[in-house]
């Protein structure tokens, strides 16, 4: 019998109020009133080995329990994931078995200490820069510090590593699923909802018996955790203790970006940074000091008496008491000393920490504890009175009434969440940076500039790395506030990456222009076609899908196409930091900022492009010219240059001047030679070049930008990147007559078909809603089918996902090589049409492959969407 012992604490919910669910798991979708939906990517899990006592198994698609190893797993950011001022009523972790009996009996202990879970690194050896990922001995393996230990290997020693009775213990229940399901969770989900810095997780164990269960990193089957949730009664805000930040003193100046570009052809290099010469970090072994500011934000109650606890690298080292009153609005600022150490390579791995404790009643105890990464980049954050007065009168997703606490969970969302969990064949640990807030300023009215970064004055102060600031504009930043107070402002994360160097990706996004060269980036007439990432990040474009299990051979494709042989495990976009982001970040680590986006530097010495058709053939003597944008957008001017494929359909491309007379290094350690973008702009305004083919009577277009072989070159391809492109081109000239035009049509509903091949794009079809849903299109003989196109009218959306085969008569389309695949119609629709230059309401999107024997066009809804096409047209080959 399965019991929790979680249980004998009784949680009621509070009358009137309805209870709610959410499901989390990596990559769940997550939504409650009032908040935007997000994916969640906060589970962290791995397992520790006796057996393997040096190696972390962070990353790994599987869990693995048994005598001699044990789970860890934690799910994080539960106040964004249910909103302030809950009352847990119902937990329960769900669990896929990989294979076989799950175990009899599970024990889930709550983790009593911080750790981490690495990108498993199989042995790390004395000195090796480490993922600092969790082992037998260690929560923290070593990296460039003494690591920190278990009190006993394995999470083994109760009240040190481990609660000393178990939440729940028994024979697990099973679901209709055959996953294992463990009861009784919601008192260790409230304690870590109620108290964020405590959420170490759970350790399971498995009573001897061999258990394996599928990870976070696995592709399908992820570890669940269901809550159940319903609203508590708000309580007055009387009194309430709060860390509102930590600063690190002495403060040394970044570099100063203000005269220390060199512009040529408008395009500017940063090789006279001011503040080159001056002291940016302290000196190892210097003495730092931290002051803890402590606040009380309530309203109307004195704190009388408080004692706090200092701990570096989640050691206490010292703690002492405050016995004076503590006024509403008033604040005490707490000192401690420290040793720097220098530790540029992973900004990960020092920490200090407060605790402030009280026994008097408070508004939220999660506010009682702040923890900043020492090294991470610090940003000055300034806001005017009236926003801090609004935040003085207004929940917010901490369940406070401070703008401290906001601000700070935003940075711990970044910390937590888009630092750590964009994670990539080259960054599998994610970012090693970290970032903190140095100093928060309340200023009066009116101080801030109201453009920028919002400063006093306009002006910055070099002694951030970089600054933000909130302005009152009347009712429309109430709005904005009101709209923000309990969720992730994604926007002011954007902001403030711009104040880390990284740069807006999106300016590489190409929207797509009309007939007329109106609209869009493209002036070029009757090129209609464009490239706005489709898996881009926080910073609008690049690519966020985790490419570590891609085999290196293989160039992921910038584009949703739908194609099985790209689908990989943990292939998914994120919505977090893009590759390109990561790579900046990393590569950074140890530089004060003041520089921008110089990892667009990072390109391969030899760029080679293999160009393939429809079918995944090489081209031959295909005909390529490459047109550059410029300032931001790509004008009706001759080629960059012009090439043509070799008989392997391979095109090297030129590397072109930078407009320096050698090589030139940043302070950052990136380098710009000759490539070929030329002077390639550190914000990417000439970092997108559309390349246009031509072969067999055809042309075709596609785009090739800078970031894409950034990432190349951070993959590993430092010397020489081959790039496969692939172009929608068939291997023979096509025909113009449409061949489909009044031929058969049949529809899986038994609707009517033919206003499908009437001519007339106008007269539209509509198309059944269901997955596997078909049309039919019988040519009534073998002919040697070269594309088939869809045309509609006025924008009308075709089915979302589907595929196209062609086939003889005799032959199961089951059995056939799909034709094509279209992964998202909006996108191609967008990005990859030809528009009607006498009729703009006229779109069409084609799809090539080599030349093929068919009879029958039959095209497969592989969603579960409706919709309507005006026209569909088959060309064969002459």
């Amino acid at each position: 019998m399965f019991f929790a012992f979680a249980s004998l604490i009784f949680l009621q919910v509070p009358a009137g109020r309805p209870e709610k669910v959410v499901i989390l798991s990596n990559g769940a979708n997550v939504q409650w009133e009032g908040i935007r939906e997000y994916k969640y990517w906060s589970c962290s899990d791995t397992y520790l080995s006796k057996s393997a006592k040096e190696s972390n198994f962070g990353g790994e698609p599987r869990l693995v329990s048994g005598p001699d190893a044990r789970i860890l797993i934690k799910f994080g950011d539960l106040n964004r994931a249910i909103g302030p001022g809950k009352v847990i009523t119902n937990a329960k972790l769900v669990l896929s078995p990989t294979a076989g009996t799950p175990p009899k009996e599970i024990t889930v202990t709550r983790v009593l200490m911080d750790w981490n879970e690495g990108c498993g690194r199989p042995k790390m050896k004395i000195g090796e820069k480490s993922p600092l990922g969790a082992t037998w001995d260690f929560r923290v393996a070593k990296g460039q510090m003494e690591g920190q230990r278990w009190a006993a290997g394995g999470c083994f020693k109760a009240d040190e590593d481990r609660a000393d009775k178990p939440t729940a213990a028994g024979t697990p229940a099973s679901n209709a699923n055959g996953q294992v399901v463990i009861l009784g969770l919601e008192a260790d989900v409230q304690a870590w909802y109620d108290r964020s810095a405590t959420n170490y997780g759970w350790v399971l164990d498995t009573k001897g018996e061999p258990g394996q269960f599928l990870s976070s990193d696995a592709a399908v089957g992820r570890p669940t955790l269901v809550i159940t949730y319903a609203d508590a009664p708000p309580k007055p805000n009387a009194a309430d203790l709060d860390v509102a930040y930590i600063e690190r003193l002495p403060e040394f100046e970044r570099y100063d970006p203000t005269t220390a570009y060199t512009y040529k052809d408008d395009v500017g290099i940063m090789d006279k940074p001011g503040l080159m010469g001056a002291q940016k970090w302290p000196r190892d072994g210097n003495l730092v000091t931290y002051r803890a500011h402590v606040r009380n934000h309530g309203e109307s109650k004195a704190i009388s008496k408080f004692h706090y606890v200092w701990f570096i690298n989640g050691k206490a080292v010292r703690d002492g008491d405050v016995t004076d009153p503590l006024a509403p609005g008033l604040e005490v600022v707490i000192e401690a000393p420290a040793i720097w150490q220098d530790m540029h390579k992973d900004h990960r791995e020092f920490t200090v920490a407060i605790k402030v404790l009280t026994d008097e009643p408070e508004t939220c105890a999660d506010n009682n504890f702040l923890r900043i990464y020492t090294h991470g980049l610090n940003l000055g954050i300034h806001v005017e009175q009236s926003v801090y007065d609004f935040f003085s009168k207004n929940r917010n997703g901490v369940g406070t009434y401070s703008f401290e606490d906001w601000v700070q969970w935003q940075f711990a969302m970044w910390n937590e969440v888009w630092m750590a969990k964009s994670k990539f064949s080259f960054a599998p640990d994610g970012s090693l940076e970290r970032v903190r807030i140095q100093r928060i300023i309340v200023v009066p009215d009116g101080t801030l500039d109201k453009g920028g970064n919002h400063t006093p004055g306009g002006k910055p102060n070099f002694l951030y790395d970089g600054e933000w600031g909130f302005d009152w504009q009347g009712e429309d930043t109430r709005k904005f506030l009101e709209s923000n107070l309990l969720q992730c402002e994604t926007g002011l994360l954007h902001e403030c990456s711009h104040q880390c160097g990284l740069i807006d990706l999106y300016v590489m996004n190409v929207d797509a222009s009309l007939p007329d060269g109106t609209r869009g980036k493209v002036r070029m007439k009757n090129m209609t076609r464009g490239n706005i990432d489709p898996f881009g990040g926080l910073m609008g474009g690049g690519d966020t899908r985790n490419d570590t299990f891609v085999p290196s051979a293989i160039v992921p494709r910038n584009e949703p196409n739908g194609d099985p042989s790209d689908q990989f495990p943990l292939y998914e976009p994120t919505g977090l930091y893009a590759g390109w982001d990561v790579a900046y970040l990393n590569s950074t680590l140890g530089f004060r900022r003041g520089h921008y986006g110089e990892a667009i530097y990072d390109l391969p010495k030899l760029v080679f492009l293999r160009a393939l058709d429809g079918a995944g053939k090489a081209i031959p003597n295909l005909q390529l010219s490459f047109f550059q944008m410029k300032g931001g957008e790509i004008k009706d001017e001759p080629p960059a240059f012009e090439g043509t494929t070799d008989a392997q359909g391979v095109f090297r491309l030129p590397n072109r001047p930078t407009g320096e007379e050698k090589e030139f290094r940043t302070l950052t350690r990136h380098t710009l030679r000759d490539n070929p973008f030329g002077r390639v702009d550190v914000v990417g305004s000439n970092g997108v070049f559309l390349v246009r083919a031509r072969a067999f009577g055809q042309e075709e277009w596609q785009f090739l930008k800078a970031w894409e072989l950034n990432v190349d070159y951070h993959r590993g391809n430092r010397e020489l990147m081959l790039r496969d492109m692939r172009f929608n081109i068939a291997s023979a000239v096509i025909s113009d007559a449409n061949i489909a035009a009044g031929k058969k049509v049949t529809l899986s509903n038994g609707a009517d078909g033919s206003k499908m091949v009437d001519g007339d794009a106008k007269s539209s079809g509509v198309l059944p809603t269901e997955k596997g849903s078909f049309v039919v299109i019988d040519l009534g003989s073998d002919q040697m089918v070269a594309e088939v196109a869809l045309t509609t009218y006025q924008r009308h959306d075709f089915w979302r996902q589907f595929v196209i085969y062609a086939y003889t008569e005799g032959v199961s389309w089951e059995i056939t090589q799909p034709f094509g695949f279209e992964g998202d119609w909006g996108w191609a629709a967008g990005h990859q049409r030809d528009i009607d230059p006498s009729d703009f309401e006229k779109w069409t999107v084609s799809y090539r492959n080599a030349p093929r024997k068919a009879r029958y066009i039959r095209i497969v809804n592989q969603g579960d969407t409706g919709g309507v096409v005006g026209e569909v047209t088959v060309r064969a080959a002459k």
